[in-house]
């Protein structure tokens, strides 16, 4: 459930209260106008002072009549961070952060292999390429082969 932003709250003696008017730090306790349940008072620079809804406190059957509920379909779209940090949430994780087998050539002794970026014969890696990022139309025929 998502709610809106709330600027206004009742006290516990039945007046209202303006978040824009709170001190931050709050003493009493504020309700919501609209379901009674309890409200915390937020603060940004961005903005400004504005209470929400205590879920982890909240009676589900008043929050579900509440007028500042958002609706379900009308909900604000993940914006592209959340989206990406979902994604390689749910990408495999096996395999992040270690290197891959791949399949190499080292440019100094033209010699091609499998594994990790270190020739074998002339134990260098600074001259290793990948071969699927080999050029070759600038290399000669016998070499690209």
């Amino acid at each position: 459930m998502q709610f809106k932003k709330i600027h206004e709250a009742c006290t516990a003696q039945g007046g209202s209260v303006k978040a824009a008017d709170m001190s931050l730090n709050v003493l009493f306790n504020y309700s919501c106008p609209s379901c009674g349940n309890l409200l915390r008072l937020h603060w940004t620079h961005t903005e400004g002072r504005y209470f929400t809804h205590i879920l982890e406190q909240a009676n589900l059957t008043t929050l579900i009549n509440c007028e500042y509920i958002i609706p379900a379909g009308s909900a604000k779209p993940p914006t592209p961070f959340s989206t990406a940090v979902q994604e390689t949430l749910q990408r495999d994780n096996s395999t992040l952060g270690f290197p891959v087998a791949e399949r190499f050539m080292c440019v100094m002794c033209n010699h091609e292999y499998d594994g990790l970026k270190m020739c074998p014969l002339c134990q260098d890696t600074m001259y290793t390429t990948e071969v699927k990022n080999r050029d070759t139309q600038a290399l000669p025929q016998w070499f690209a082969k």
